[in-house]
């Protein structure tokens, strides 16, 4: 190649390149977004999350990441239903984040900014636990791209998604993330390890609860738990009222106030629940679930889990999108 054929080369690729930035400007209707972006948004995220409930622990860190995963079901488009039953308890914390996004909404679409938001708080729940910033052995590896693009009538929507039944075995969870993720069976029982962040309210979902002892920590505490038999689990029903039936399994009758759902022992034992939920068997003496191994491998790694939960969630905060694009080091003019 001469000389002049490499000049004409290149001015080809910057014309290309240049085309294709104005065609992302174009489509996604935001500025070009860069690293230092990014940064300065997820450290106003950061500071809301570090906040303290009353009982000092940070509940919009879980909120965070469970609003992440609601508004990519169905696709990420900065859009909940809180009509919808499944969706209880998540308006405090769309609206938390949504009073930060005002100030960036001319950066990044409301489905960017909620994604961002879960990335930022499963980080910082790997720091709660003790690792170092980025550490790859124990903090979640996630590359945030953004161009995601928000329903017309965002925040809000009136479409009702389905969610995965709480109180069904294991089946039910990796028939719904299979299909609405098309995940494996190993990425949906890495994807419900997020468990280990945060509690469950009577007032919202009719459970009650921490899945594990220190709700802000995201590490693999919720699949030692699932398997320590000498925290004397049993199934108790924490019906708040009306006819819908609320089981859920405690640990030491209820003294260590933690908790898991049938969805979550389910990935364990095969407890085969009725209509209503209620196992056919205890603790004790249900067989082990086809899945058991999975989760004993995660009880026993962190890093083994940390790396698959951390590729899982990036695949769910980018569901049915195909034209996201990774911030840039600087900002073309």
């Amino acid at each position: 190649m001469t000389r002049h054929q490499r000049l004409e080369f290149l001015i080809v690729k910057i014309m290309l390149a240049g085309l294709f930035f104005l065609g992302l400007v174009f489509h996604t209707s935001y500025c070009q977004l860069t690293i230092t972006d990014v940064n300065v948004i997820k450290g106003a995220i950061r500071q809301a999350i570090d906040a303290r409930a009353p009982d000092g622990f940070r509940p919009l860190l879980a909120g965070a990441v469970r609003l992440a995963f609601h508004d990519c079901v169905g696709g990420c488009d900065g859009c909940i239903n809180h009509n919808n039953a499944d969706n209880a308890g998540l308006k405090v914390y769309s609206d938390q984040l949504d009073a930060i996004y005002t100030n960036y909404s001319n950066k990044l679409s409301r489905a960017d900014f909620y994604a961002l938001a879960g990335i930022t708080a499963v980080e910082r729940g790997a720091e709660l636990a003790g690792c170092p910033p980025g550490e790859r052995q124990c903090s979640p590896q996630i590359t945030f791209r953004y161009g995601r693009v928000d329903c017309p009538t965002s925040p809000n929507t009136n479409i009702v998604q389905a969610f995965p039944d709480a109180h069904r075995g294991v089946g039910d969870q990796v028939s719904f993330f299979s299909r609405e993720f098309e995940f494996t069976e190993r990425e949906t029982i890495a994807i419900v390890g997020a468990h280990t962040l945060g509690r469950a309210h009577t007032g919202a979902s009719g459970f009650d609860g921490r899945w594990v002892s220190n709700p802000d920590a995201l590490d693999h505490t919720f699949y030692r738990f699932m398997m320590e038999g000498d925290r004397l689990w049993a199934q108790v029903d924490n019906t708040p009222g009306g006819t819908s039936r609320r089981y859920q399994w405690e640990a030491n009758a209820g003294l260590d106030d933690v908790m898991m759902l049938n969805a979550d022992i389910g990935m364990f034992l095969d407890i085969q629940p009725d209509a209503e939920g209620v196992a056919s068997c205890g603790y004790f003496d249900c067989p082990l679930s086809s899945t058991e191994g999975i989760v004993a491998e995660y009880a026993q790694s962190n890093p083994v889990w940390i790396a698959d939960f951390g590729a899982a969630f990036n695949k769910m905060i980018e569901n049915k999108q195909n034209a996201l694009v990774e911030p840039s080091a600087v900002l073309f003019m």
